[in-house]
């Protein structure tokens, strides 16, 4: 299956890849055989995803008008296609009764539970709605710092693969970036992958979007191809098992194609407690000198550690496990295969970190 990166004439939902140039459809890795009048209700379809499109629309766009003729032989078509994308995933045709036909994000299997060890509701859409509400701007400074780390020209049609994108922050800032990109937008989450519809409606023409369970060994069967850039922030940790975060590291190397990279924003823990010490110290130091700033005095550090509280490192929340360490995750990225890795950005809670294929 021929990719050719940022054609405005290519459509992907899940494992379904439908060129309209060469009016191929691929199904996974197996080409399509679709009739004529097949083939034009399924790019109808697709090029407005997780929408309705009522009967006479679709009848007018195929057949130039909108009779009880046309819309039973559309009927008729529809039924043949849902035959042949027996095993289209995660989407589905969908019937609205008197309305219409559209290509909706189907409910999976693989979605059965919330976090493994029950600190979010994913699949909660207020629960969604009101995660995305309390994102800071320290999110987004580390989202401009990831997209301007991508080792590319702004003119490059790269593509990106977002892991754990929730509604699409880091992906927008990538497209407005890089205006050539494509992204594959990866969640878990069934209500935020709904959110990132609407967050990114104005560039579907240049966005995927595909739902998968980073706890689950086969995560990625609707991931098709490689990529120039794979990036992450604040997700991966989510599957809060260590062996499980060190097995997605080995995926994703799996994915990155030669020349390319992998960049992960993540909840990390100081490796040790003199490490612990060191930022504790450091961040009470900070507050001396401001103070400094402020008052002209130089106060003592037991003054300074009364009057700000508790500075350190906060504990993980009740129910949490421990992050794993930066020098884990370098270490996982490593043993995964990349060539070189570091870390960009480390706040002692959260770290930027970078993987790089030669």
């Amino acid at each position: 299956m021929t990719n050719r990166r940022g054609s405005q004439n290519i459509f992907r939902v899940g494992n379904l890849m439908l060129d309209r140039e060469r009016r191929e459809a691929y199904l996974g890795d197996e080409l399509l055989s679709l009739t004529y009048q097949e083939f034009e209700v399924l790019s109808t379809l697709l090029t407005q995803q997780n929408i309705v499109i009522s009967h006479t629309a679709i009848c007018r766009a195929i057949w130039g008008r909108a009779g009880q003729q046309e819309i039973k032989r559309l009927g008729v078509v529809i039924s043949n296609l849902r035959r042949k994308l027996g095993t289209l995933s995660p989407y589905t045709i969908e019937t609205v009764r008197s309305r219409g036909y559209g290509i909706v994000l189907g409910e999976s299997s693989l979605m059965s539970s919330s976090d493994p060890i029950g600190v979010h509701d994913w699949h909660s859409h207020r629960y969604a709605h009101d995660w995305m509400e309390r994102q800071d701007d320290d999110a987004r400074v580390y989202l401009r710092h990831i997209t301007h780390l991508l080792p590319f020209d702004p003119d490059d049609a790269i593509r990106v693969l977002d892991i754990g994108a929730g509604y699409g922050a880091l992906t927008r800032h990538i497209l407005d970036a890089f205006p050539h990109s494509t992204v594959v937008v990866h969640d878990y989450s069934e209500p935020m992958l709904r959110e990132a519809r609407m967050y990114l409606s104005g560039a579907s023409d240049a966005v995927t979007f595909v739902r998968g369970d980073l706890m689950e060994g086969d995560w990625k069967k609707d991931i098709t191809g490689e990529f120039d850039a794979v990036v992450s922030t604040i997700a991966i940790h989510n599957v809060r098992h260590h062996d499980r975060i060190r097995s997605v590291y080995q995926d994703v190397f799996g994915m990155v194609a030669k020349g390319g990279c992998f960049f992960n924003t993540d909840y990390v823990h100081s490796a040790g407690e003199r490490v612990k010490q060191a930022r504790d110290h450091q961040l009470l130091m900070e507050h001396r000198y401001h103070l400094r700033q402020a008052t002209g005095v130089w106060h003592p550090l037991a003054d300074v550690a009364t009057k700000v509280g508790t500075v350190g490192t906060p504990p993980p929340p009740k129910g949490e496990r421990e992050p794993a360490s930066l020098q884990d995750h370098l270490g996982w990225m490593t043993e995964a295969g990349f060539d070189h890795v570091e870390c960009f950005w480390h706040d002692g809670r959260r770290a930027l970190m970078g993987a790089f294929r030669d």
